[in-house]
């Protein structure tokens, strides 16, 4: 069986309390090919027991910054890299959480949406 770790996931609360982070980290081939629907799923909403899951990426916090999100924004995809992974960060709706951002991720990860 396969033991590499492709991805890796953390749920976060945000400083704005309305808000939730999640970081992705997956390795640089699948980033490059996931990132968009990721981002596109994340943007439409997609709804997960009743609730739905709506963000989009936003800039690595920042010691001393104010970070400021609201729904609709598009703020760049701002990305830590090395040479084999990619880690991103996204802001969502507090609303939601890992029962919705679990079956959303593996919905992407397996091409559902």
């Amino acid at each position: 069986a396969d033991q590499r770790l492709l991805a890796f996931f953390a749920l976060m609360h945000a400083h704005q309390s309305r808000t939730k982070r999640l970081l992705v980290s997956t390795v640089r081939k699948r980033a490059e090919t996931l990132g968009p629907s990721l981002m596109k799923a994340l943007a439409e909403g997609v709804s997960f027991g009743g609730i739905t899951l709506l963000g989009t990426a936003v800039p690595w916090p920042r010691p001393g910054r104010q970070q400021h999100w609201q729904p609709g924004d598009l703020p760049s995809w701002e990305r830590v890299h090395n040479s084999s992974f990619v880690a991103t960060m996204f802001q969502f709706n507090r609303e939601a959480g890992r029962k919705q951002v679990l079956p959303f991720l593996e919905d992407v990860f397996t091409a559902k949406l």
